[in-house]
Parts: structure tokens; C-alpha cells; sequence
């Protein structure tokens, strides 16, 4: 049946009603008050009261452990709800218990701490939800949604939880099966597999401690070790350092490495470690420039097959919790705190592995963990110069691509310098040439008043400092400032003579003698037993040293203080 159609007439009128009822919209004017006594403070109260009680509405109507189908309900919270329960039970004692009679139920702090961590967003839109249905305003001094997570990752992170879930084998009787299972990955006799990642911050307050935070890749960050087993489950994670320290730094000043080297002399086992780590008996590194067909270039094909479980393992990690993945990031200002939230995430992925629960792809975490290769195929292979560009690229490598031999780089060098000796002797280098400047600023031992001038000069810069740039010209304009305090510290005789480039990199080598130097005082200071001072065995501070310490802060010695399965209270 057609459409009756309307006749000129009728169209004019509901133009003219459209047209009104625009005009009546426009010149509507809004009473926040709809016609009550005039009083701010009652019509507020009056609202925060009825958006209380639609958030107990939404909360008696909508329950998600029963109106939200399994998978929904993974793709939210990362496991189905009867593994959300039994979690339940496990940290239900280790919970503040409140006695008001609107208490939010613990099911409920447990999901929206579940959602912040799958998914990483803001803690505004969490509350929001309508699974959860609770307060985050700005107006309140800690709100819903923050003290939630905060109880529940304080109860993840309690002594009983986090040793139960992360252990690291302590005796013979508990490394013998764990041994037994990483043998079918081609090495003999390994304890585990470790490396370090990249976990994102952001709202770090803007003090002496923020620099410290700052990592290789440009962001602040925390630096993570990981240490696994072959079936992926985290023995130990060590999330106290901050991201200016490298892997190295993190594995020496880390409690695992003592309990590593006592079990090498007891088992004569050893953990797997990438080339970040230096070679020691109970760390085992990989051989990237042996030459093809000997014996260290299989062992190195097969060390790369087996350490790319550890590179599973954080990927899936992070793939599990996008709130590590460095395309989010931590808003938390305390950075103790992010730490103790990469526990809680490493105690949830060994729960889920224990449960069975299935494990998402691996997150490609390019910024944050440079070897990490989804396909397992491509890090098999050895590491060649070739391999390792194309497969931080996402490529494979060219058909019939080889290691330079031996032979090869000697033939090389021999012919450059061949190409040297005939080049014309009588082309000099023109005045304030690349290779003068060079020449003219060759490093040398700087004074102590050059050290001073430096470190006054970068007090004073907020920028250098913090290590925040702004502006389009950023990197030109950290340039220059360097320049200005290599000609100040130039200017002061009886020291070096360095340009700004140079300077930079002795006060980054300056600060990392100072942390570690620190850091060894702290340990020894931290011993049980009497013994000497510091200063009688050879572990005393330089007055620099306690001028640098002063000046960065000492997270980057010691760490932001979160908490450490193997250091955890009994």
C-alpha cells in the first residue's frame, strides 16, 4: 500500500510546529533549581543523594557475574566468573573489612580493579560503568573507584598472597622439577629464564626523584625483571627501579641474584639471560658474533629458541593487562605504587595460568621490550647482524643472509687501511673542522670545581633536571644549554676540556657510579651482624658522590620501596 501523501497545506503546518518548537527549545531559559527554594548547598546535597541512589539501582539490577555471558565477561575482567570467585575467597581475608550498612560489596571492588587492569583506562570512566556503577569526583579527597584499587592491590601484594602465587625455588628439592621441565627446551640444567621490560607512568610529581624515571625510549617508566619458567608462570619480578637503570644494574642490586649463584654452587644450574646481561657461570648470555658452523653458534640458535619464553611470557603479560603496555600507562603518582600493581598483575597471570585460563596473543610491546618477536620461528634463528635488524623490523631476513666470517672482517679492515695509507697526505683539515674539534675536545679528568659548576648549572635548569623538554625545538635547545655549561666548566682551569656532548655523557657516567656506590653502602649498612663502618672496608661516599646523591635522589640506588616476593616479612 502506497504512502499517503500530504498536501501543501499540511507540510506548512508541521513546518510551522518544527519551527516553533526549535523557537521554544532556544529561548527556554534552564532553572536549576525547577521551581524549589533557592539554596545551593540543599539542591547539592539533594543531587549527590540521588546519584547515590541510581548508582544502588544500577547495582541491585545489573549483576555481572550472571548477566554477562563468559566470554563478554573475559574480554572485560581476563577470567570467566567462577575463577573471579574463587580469586574472591583466596584475598577475602586480607581485605579491610568496613561496618557501614552501604558498604559496596567486595565483588565489586574486585571487578572494578580487574577492569582498570585489563583495560587500562582512566579511573573516571571505570566508574562510570555500568557493571560497577561507582563514585570517582574530583570534589572527593579519595574516591570509590581509587580506594578499591588500592585495597585490592594491597591485598594482591600482601606477604601469604604474593608468595603463594610468585616463588622463587629456594632449595634443591624445589629446583629439581623445574629444572626437569625447562630441559625439553634444549639446554641442560636451567633454573629459568630472565629479562627485563619497560611498565609506562605518568603524574609523577616534579621533583629531584622524576629524572631517575626517565628511560632510554624517551618516557618515564619503570624497569621490570622477570624471571620465568619454561611453562610461562613468573617465579620472581623485581618492579622497584626506576627506567634510567638498565638490566644489569637491576639484576646486581636484585635479592634473586645471591639465592642464583648459592643454587649454581649446590646444582651447578643457571638462569638465561639476552646480551643486556654480562656473562657470569649462573647467567648465561648468547654469542651474537660467532661465526657460522662452529659450536657457540649452535649453542647461541638454541639460547635463543629457549629465551623466548620469557618473551612470550611478558608479552602475554602485557597482553593480559593492557595497563602495562607501554600504549597506556600507570596514572598513579606514587611510583611504590605502580610498582606494587605489576606485582598484583604477575600474581594474577600465575593465577590464570594455574586455573587454565585462556592466554590472549602476545602484546608486541615495541617501545617497551626491544627483543621481544611474537613468532617464535624468527627468534630462533642466531643473532646475526642481519636477523636481529629484520626482526625488530617485523621482517624476515633475506633468503641466503650470512654472519660476516672472520676471514671476512679482517679482509675488510685490512682494506681500509689500505685505502688510508694511499689517500693524499697533503689534504689537511680545514680550521674548526669535525676532526679538530674533536682533537681539541679530548676527554680528560675533570676537577671537582668543574663538577660543581655542572651540577649548580643543572640545578638550576628545571628542564635538565627533570629531563622534561617542551617545544618543537627541544632537542636543539638541550643542545645548546649543554654547550653553555661545557663553557663554563671549560672556563674553570686545571680540568678538562670537553664540549657539551662530552660533558653529557660524563655526568650520566658520573650519576651511575654515584647510585651504584650508594647503592653498596645501603646493602652493607642493611646486614645483620655488627662489623666496621663503610668507610673502614672501602664503601664510603666520595664528597661528588654525596653532591650527586643529593642532587637525583636516591630511588635510582635503591629503588621506590614496592614489594619484593623474595624480600617480603614472614
Amino acid at each position: 500500500m502506497a504512502p499517503r501523501k500530504l498536501t501543501e497545506e499540511q507540510r506548512e503546518r508541521k513546518r510551522e510546529r518544527a519551527r516553533q518548537l526549535y523557537r521554544e527549545k532556544r529561548d527556554k531559559k534552564f532553572d536549576y533549581f525547577d521551581g524549589r527554594v533557592v539554596n545551593i548547598y540543599a539542591e547539592h546535597r539533594r543531587r549527590v543523594l540521588m546519584q547515590i541512589n541510581d548508582r544502588f539501582r544500577l547495582r541491585a539490577i545489573h549483576d555481572p557475574l550472571n548477566n554477562m555471558s563468559i566470554p563478554e565477561f573475559i574480554r572485560n575482567y581476563r577470567m570467566p566468573q567462577d575463577d573471579v570467585v574463587h580469586l574472591l575467597n583466596i584475598i577475602h581475608p586480607y581485605v579491610q573489612r568496613r561496618t557501614s550498612p552501604n558498604q559496596i560489596p567486595l565483588i565489586t571492588k574486585l571487578l572494578v580493579t580487574l577492569s582498570l587492569y585489563a583495560n587500562g583506562s582512566y579511573q573516571r570512566i571505570l566508574g562510570k560503568s555500568i557493571d560497577v556503577a561507582v563514585s570517582q569526583s574530583d570534589t572527593c579527597v579519595e574516591s570509590s573507584v581509587s580506594r578499591f584499587v588500592r585495597e585490592i592491590t594491597d591485598a594482591l601484594n600482601h606477604p601469604d598472597v604474593l608468595t603463594r602465587f610468585i616463588r622463587f625455588p629456594l632449595t634443591a628439592e624445589e629446583r629439581a622439577p623445574i629444572i626437569a621441565r625447562n630441559e625439553r627446551l634444549g639446554l641442560p640444567r636451567v633454573l629459568g629464564l630472565i629479562d627485563g621490560t619497560l611498565v609506562r607512568l605518568s603524574q609523577l610529581p616534579h621533583d629531584i626523584e622524576r629524572q631517575a624515571f626517565f628511560s632510554r625510549k624517551g618516557f618515564l617508566a619503570l624497569n621490570v625483571q622477570v624471571i620465568c619458567d619454561s611453562d610461562l608462570n613468573i617465579m620472581n619480578v623485581d618492579a622497584r627501579f626506576p627506567g634510567s637503570c638498565n638490566d644489569t644494574y637491576v639484576w646486581n642490586a636484585s635479592a634473586a641474584r645471591p639465592i642464583v649463584e648459592q643454587a649454581y654452587w649446590e646444582d651447578r644450574c643457571w638462569l638465561l639471560g639476552d646480551s643486556g646481561y654480562f656473562t657470569a657461570p649462573w647467567l648465561h648470555t648468547p654469542l651474537p658474533h660467532a661465526e657460522r658452523g662452529t659450536p657457540e653458534f649452535y649453542y647461541t640458535q638454541v639460547h635463543c629458541h629457549c629465551r623466548n619464553r620469557v618473551e612470550r611470557c611478558i608479552g602475554i603479560l602485557k597482553g593480559r593487562f593492557r595497563i602495562l603496555g607501554c600504549d597506556r600507562c600507570i596514572h598513579y603518582k606514587d611510583a611504590a605504587f605502580a610498582g606494587n600493581i605489576v606485582n598484583a598483575c604477575c600474581v594474577l597471570h600465575n593465577f590464570c595460568n594455574q586455573r587454565g585460563i585462556y592466554q590472549p596473543p602476545p602484546f608486541n610491546d615495541i617501545l617497551g621490550n626491544d627483543d621481544y618477536v611474537p613468532d617464535d620461528d624468527e627468534n630462533d634463528l642466531p643473532l646475526d647482524i642481519v636477523m636481529r635488524g629484520n626482526a625488530a623490523r617485523g621482517r624476515k631476513a633475506p633468503r641466503g643472509a650470512k654472519a660476516p666470517t672472520a676471514a671476512k672482517a679482517a679482509k675488510g679492515k685490512a682494506l681500509k687501511s689500505l685505502r688510508a695509507l694511499k689517500a693524499p697526505q697533503a689534504v689537511r683539515p680545514l680550521q674548526g673542522s669535525v676532526a679538530n674539534v674533536a682533537k681539541e675536545n679530548k676527554p680528560g679528568k675533570a676537577s671537582y670545581a668543574q663538577w660543581k659548576a655542572l651540577m649548580l648549572a643543572v640545578s638550576n635548569d628545571v628542564e635538565l633536571l627533570h629531563g622534561e623538554f617542551t617545544g618543537p625545538l627541544g632537542a636543539v635547545s638541550v643542545q645548546n644549554k649543554w654547550e653553555a655549561i661545557a663553557a663554563t666548566c671549560n672556563s674553570i682551569p686545571g680540568g678538562a676540556n670537553r664540549n657539551g656532548t662530552l660533558w653529557k655523557k660524563g655526568w650520566t657516567k658520573l650519576k651511575g657510579i654515584a647510585r651504584k656506590a650508594y647503592a653498596e653502602k645501603a646493602k652493607y649498612m642493611g646486614g645483620t651482624g655488627g662489623g666496621p663502618a663503610p668507610e673502614l672496608v672501602g664503601l664510603g661516599l666520595k664528597p661528588l658522590h654525596v653532591d650527586v646523591m643529593k642532587l637525583t635522589g636516591i630511588k635510582a640506588a635503591v629503588g621506590t620501596g614496592a614489594q619484593n616476593p623474595l624480600q617480603v616479612p614472614s
